[in-house]
């Protein structure tokens, strides 16, 4: 989100390594760590239930997980690419629909954190050893199963 109030201040191109290089960098290194973290934290979920079956269920987290990562990123790139032509028209110069459209990412970040902390909150313990084993033996015993 830092990055994108960096970008909000580059009024014009000589702004480029004192504000808008710094702000890519850490664009880049903030979504890897975002992309990562909230990877793992879907993937671990069904780990933390009871009864579920971990080969299936990490499956299917993952194809959600990458399916909403493609849809939201497409919609969101429409939606940032709409604000900026409607608000500079045809002038490509002017700096002011990038900025309203940046505005716009960082109120977007800022719903996605609030969103993630109520939906994310609660028991994060994660399972028994014993009850690991035991799922980690049966997945083994299932695939065992499905190759023979």
């Amino acid at each position: 989100m830092a990055g994108f109030v960096l970008l909000t201040r580059a009024d014009t191109i000589a702004t480029y390594w004192n504000k808008v290089f710094p702000a890519w960098m850490l664009l880049c290194f903030g979504l890897a760590g975002a992309f990562v973290s909230s990877n793992i934290a879907m993937l671990r979920t069904p780990l933390l239930k009871p009864g579920v079956d971990v080969l299936e269920s990490t499956a299917l987290v993952g194809a959600i997980f990458n399916a909403s990562l493609q849809i939201g990123s497409s919609v969101c790139l429409a939606i940032v690419t709409a604000i900026t032509n409607r608000v500079n028209g045809s002038d490509i110069s002017n700096f002011e629909g990038y900025k309203t459209s940046f505005w716009f990412v960082v109120g977007l970040a800022a719903f996605e954190v609030v969103l993630s902390l109520v939906s994310l909150r609660g028991n994060h313990h994660p399972p028994n050893t014993d009850d690991a084993s035991d799922i980690l033996e049966k997945g083994t015993e299932t695939i065992d199963e499905k190759t023979t």
